[in-house]
Parts: C-alpha cells; structure tokens; sequence
C-alpha cells in the first residue's frame, strides 16, 4: 500500500501543472460531450415517436 503510495506520489509530482490541466481539461471535455451526445440522442429519439 506504502509503496504504491509512493509511486503515485512521484508520478504525480513528475507531471508539470500545465500537464495536469491539459489532463482536466480532456475528461471535462470528453464527459461534456458524452452528456451532449446522448442529451442529443434523446432529443432525436423523442421526435421520432
């Protein structure tokens, strides 16, 4: 547990700040698109029936 602790530890620490946020940056965008996308399947769905 310890040492796998420490390994994400210094991972961590090797990524610079601009990383991290490029990191953030593509989940948020990656999870706001799928939410577009089935938000937009719904949408094309309900107007179907």
């Amino acid at each position: 547990m310890t040492c796998s602790f420490v390994f994400v530890d210094q991972t961590f620490s090797s990524l610079t700040v601009h990383e991290w946020l490029h990191f953030v940056e593509c989940v948020l965008r990656s999870s706001f698109v799928a939410c577009c996308d089935s938000r937009v399947y719904f949408l094309d769905e309900s107007t179907h029936h």
